[in-house]
């Protein structure tokens, strides 16, 4: 069953120089499988997608002197799952005389463009979580370094966290947003366009050992903070307060982690989105390297 749909996304007819290959379909194909996970329609009108492969190309790829976010959408066809109509009918999009596509972006978006999956296709997609998840990462892995793996599925409305009871939930983009994208314990931010740069969520009680998928269960840490708080080198105490564990084993240039020993977290204003007793009771337990060092 799932042959199909891994030699599809393995072949992807993509352009190429020398080593380099281009992004425009991947991130088409991301959203698609995103359009899946979250029940929604297999019909994709080029007019809502414009703006969001613009500004992905832009942020996502290399740097080129144009963009042509049309490219995708009309070039998919000649891979086996897609095909673009005009909106009033099933008929193929009408080719520009002599060429193989149309003239840019206008004649899609004057045209009223819908691209469409095939039915076939689309049916083992949607219910299939793990189908979607696994052809996502496939993508990830191919096209991009695992650095800009979060900011390409949350560009293109794709989760890939791990899949409970069959359900994904928005919790990250409700983490990222309750924090204003700033690390909780340093405050540090920086935004490419929609993308956290050298910042992301992190789970108190990780989603791989049961955690839940909750905004209560989340933080927003600069990538310092994130990997040290992973590898249980900082905490967080019940009274919200960042810890150092004295375990860890720090020459003086690691300031950045020793002069939060005791401050109060940076909080979100909502109540909700604070984080719960029970997920910080876990991290204590099972990933702090307690005990922490002494305040003097």
């Amino acid at each position: 069953m799932y042959g199909d749909w891994t030699n599809l996304i393995g072949n992807l007819n993509t352009w190429r120089r020398g080593g380099e290959r281009a992004i425009h379909k991947p991130l088409l194909t991301l959203m698609i499988l995103g359009r899946a996970q979250k029940g929604q329609s297999r019909e994709i009108r080029y007019e809502d997608v414009h703006d969001r492969l613009d500004e992905g190309l832009r942020l996502l790829g290399p740097k080129r002197s144009t963009y042509h976010p049309e490219y995708p959408f009309w070039h998919l066809e000649s891979d086996d799952f897609w095909f673009v109509r005009d909106r009033c009918d099933a008929e193929r999009f009408p080719r520009r005389k002599g060429k193989d596509f149309p003239a840019g972006a206008r004649v899609l978006l004057d045209g009223e463009a819908v691209g469409e999956v095939r039915e076939e296709y689309w049916s083992q997609l949607v219910g299939n979580p793990e189908l979607i998840k696994r052809l996502g990462l496939q993508l990830l892995n191919e096209f991009w370094p695992v650095a800009y793996h979060s900011a390409v599925a949350d560009h293109c409305g794709l989760d890939l966290r791990p899949v409970q009871e069959g359900h994904h939930t928005n919790s990250r983009q409700a983490i990222i947003e309750a924090y204003d994208g700033a690390c909780a314990v340093c405050s540090f931010k920086a935004t490419l366009g929609r993308a956290l740069v050298g910042s992301d969520v992190a789970y108190i009680h990780f989603l791989e050992h049961g955690g839940l998928d909750v905004a209560s269960n989340g933080l927003v840490l600069c990538a310092l903070h994130l990997a040290a708080f992973v590898w249980g080198a900082i905490g967080i105490t019940s009274e919200l307060t960042v810890q150092l564990s004295e375990q860890l084993d720090a020459t003086r240039a690691a300031e950045q982690l020793v002069r939060f020993h005791g401050r109060t977290l940076a909080l979100p204003s909502s109540e909700l989105a604070r984080p719960a007793p029970e997920h910080i009771a876990w991290h204590q337990e099972n990933v702090f390297r307690a005990p922490a060092i002494s305040e003097g």
